[in-house]
């Protein structure tokens, strides 16, 4: 069986909470092990060998066909594409308008300037086009660079859904010194961004900005339509008509080489135009072309010999001629990178580039680049032999790397158990038992939660949950990590010290109450208390008169006085604390105070009931801690209480535990 497997946030079930799910491309169930989704047009089938539990979109259920495996991986493909528009419809929202964009980033960069290094380097390659320096300080004020350093500061505020500034607007999120470009469209509006670097600590020179990752409907630099910014350089002067230039990049290559050829040019990101399809349409009828226009790809030097570049350079070509204009590629002779891209080229060599085919570009290339393998070479489409051959090739790829991922999954899964056949002092030899059905199901069954949901929430992060607490009784709060939890406690904790209530937060480990008691504004059990100043009196003795006497000894006669001064004293009364965050091991010491009226807080629930049941630190004091608790608990409870179990996986076990109270 061939599979499919997820990257991060690819899973329908899941959505990137687990990182070990896969889809059959045969069946086309999806094996999730996240125990507790609730997608919506999926339903469960059963758990397989491994723990993972099969699920079955409901609208395709029909769709697989036995006799003709193949139809179910052409219904795949759909789904996957389908999948993928919904998901690029809805990554550019960052609720700015182009006007907005355009208004947010003109504000950033009238608060930056542009150093000298970063200037001498900019006239440096502006140089190809004139000696003269004011003409290009005037190209550099045109292009709107300035120079950014590594999470710069702002003066002033700006919008913090522009992609790339902090929450909060004050800064942006540049991870090192460099020069900030914007991207600018026909009509001079700018709708993007990009960072290059100074000093690339992992070979990419130009970065795209976005906002902090842990944010809800995190700002990217994808426009509304789901699309990366492209831009368009209008020359100076025209020298050329109906001819339109498309260069890799967003700055300064197709900057350059509209004022040295003395024509429009498109710069795209990695040269990826065809990703930006609606904004690359957009910008050709804004410049008025037909279908006697032509489109030359200035494709950059080495490009010809990098399939993964040449294979870009193919898609774009596709779309532009699926459109019905004619695409050539500009040839200087650049098979390697010492012939220089064309914002590098001496102007002699301007006069003296050939517009060729796609295809005599690629016979530039060395013929181990351009196999069989890849389906993009010479030929416009592969025979239908070959094409099966390729097909069959990468699944019997992946089918091998699959038999070696079960083998170690089996092996991992569960602990080896012995062999009771051993006998006259052999080593019991340890042996893996295939994972069946039965045994999946029974490990399933103990590790999750049956209770009736009463609230079920499908968004990355927590939403506001003080309309949805009924503030008594037990609430369990069971969401993944790095969604919200502790943020949501902290504001149940404001209410409730505005409603006068007790709180208490217990954890098991000490190094996690002290920083929740830091990020909650709670005292920690060891820290509480305040000083205070007292005013006491002190008698003091000095010396007032000494005399020498050479026979005897030294008559010394002394005078005392009374004097007051302030000292600071401490108290730590834990009873009369209003919030207080305690570990198990120190609960017994709140048991003489009151509970009426209390919002307990239990995070890490699943780890606190193993610390209080089974840790040995909890050895001599266990019964008594657990003996308060059956006391405390109710009269919590009873008396308009609430106690909060908090956990990512939380599973019946805590629930069970503190309900038997």
């Amino acid at each position: 069986m061939s599979w499919r497997y997820f990257t991060r946030g690819e899973c329908p079930i899941c959505w990137g909470l687990r990182r070990d799910c896969r889809q059959s491309l045969e069946t086309l169930l999806v094996h999730c092990r996240y125990r507790e989704a609730n997608p919506p047009d999926w339903e469960e089938v059963r758990p397989d060998a491994l723990g993972f539990m099969m699920w079955r979109q409901i609208s395709t259920r029909a769709s697989y066909n036995k006799s003709n495996p193949g139809a179910a991986w052409k219904e795949l493909q759909r789904i996957n594409k389908q999948n993928k528009r919904c998901k690029e419809a809805h990554r550019g929202d960052n609720g700015l308008s182009s006007a907005q964009l355009d208004l947010e980033i003109r504000k950033v960069l009238e608060q930056l300037s542009l150093s000298v290094a970063d200037r001498e380097r900019l006239r440096s390659r502006f140089s190809v086009i004139t000696d003269n320096i004011e003409e290009q300080d005037r190209l550099i004020a045109e292009s709107g660079c300035k120079s950014v350093s590594q999470w710069q500061k702002l003066h002033s505020p700006v919008n913090d859904r522009l992609p790339g500034v902090k929450e909060g607007g004050r800064s942006l999120l540049v991870r090192g010194d460099g020069i900030l470009c914007p991207i600018a469209n026909g009509q001079g509006k700018y709708i993007g961004w990009q960072v290059r670097l100074n000093n690339p600590t992992d070979g990419q020179k130009y970065v795209w900005l976005a906002g902090e990752r842990k944010r809800a409907n995190r700002p990217t630099s994808h426009l509304s339509s789901g699309e990366l910014p492209i831009a368009l350089y209008l020359p100076q002067t025209f020298h050329r008509n109906n001819i339109i230039g498309l260069a890799e990049g967003i700055g300064f290559k197709p900057q350059i080489a509209a004022n040295r050829l003395g024509i429009p040019f498109i710069g795209a990101s990695g040269g990826n135009f065809a990703s930006s399809e609606k904004l690359l349409k957009e910008y050709l009828d804004f410049l008025g072309c037909n279908k006697n226009s032509q489109i030359v790809l200035f494709a950059d030097a080495g490009a010809v010999n990098n399939r993964s570049v040449v294979h870009v350079y193919k898609k774009t070509i596709d779309l532009l001629e699926s459109w019905g204009y004619t695409v050539k590629i500009a040839w200087w002779g650049q098979i390697s990178k010492e012939a220089g891209d064309i914002d590098e080229i001496p102007t002699e060599k301007l006069e003296k580039i050939e517009y060729i085919s796609f295809k005599e570009f690629l016979s530039f290339g060395s013929e181990e680049i351009y196999d069989r393998s890849f389906p993009l070479v010479r030929s416009d489409r592969l025979k239908p032999e070959e094409e099966a051959k390729w097909f069959k090739g990468t699944i019997d790829r992946t089918i091998t790397e699959q038999q070696r991922i079960l083998t170690i999954a089996q092996k991992k899964a569960i602990c080896a158990s012995e062999n009771s056949d051993a006998r006259d002092g052999e080593n019991k030899k340890k042996r893996w038992p295939k994972i069946n059905g039965s045994n999946a199901v029974k490990l399933r069954e103990t590790h999750r939660l049956s209770y009736k949901i009463d609230h079920r929430i499908h968004e990355p992060r927590l939403p506001d949950l003080t309309d949805l607490i009924p503030w008594k009784g037990i609430l369990n709060l069971k969401s993944a990590k790095d969604t919200g939890k502790s943020y949501q406690v902290r504001k149940m904790i404001d209410t409730a010290k505005q409603e006068g209530k007790k709180i208490i937060s217990i954890t098991p480990r000490i190094a996690l109450g002290r920083e929740q008691a830091v990020r909650w504004s709670i005292n920690w059990i060891d820290d509480n208390g305040y000083t205070y100043w007292v005013e006491i009196e002190e008698e003091l003795t000095q010396e007032s008169h000494r005399q020498k006497d050479f026979v005897s000894e030294d008559k010394v006669t002394f005078i005392s006085a009374k004097v007051k001064k302030k000292v600071a004293k401490k108290t730590t009364n834990i009873h009369e604390a209003e919030a207080l965050g305690v570990c198990w091991d120190s609960l017994y010491k709140l048991f003489q105070s009151s509970w009426y009226n209390a919002l307990v807080i239990v995070d890490e629930a699943e780890a606190g009931v193993k610390h209080l049941l089974t840790s040995s630190t909890l050895k001599g004091k266990r019964s008594m801690i657990l003996s308060g608790l059956e006391d405390k608990i109710p009269e919590c409870l009873g008396n308009g209480g609430m106690l909060v179990l908090a956990d990512a996986d939380l599973s019946d076990l805590p629930i069970d535990y503190f309900k038997s109270f």
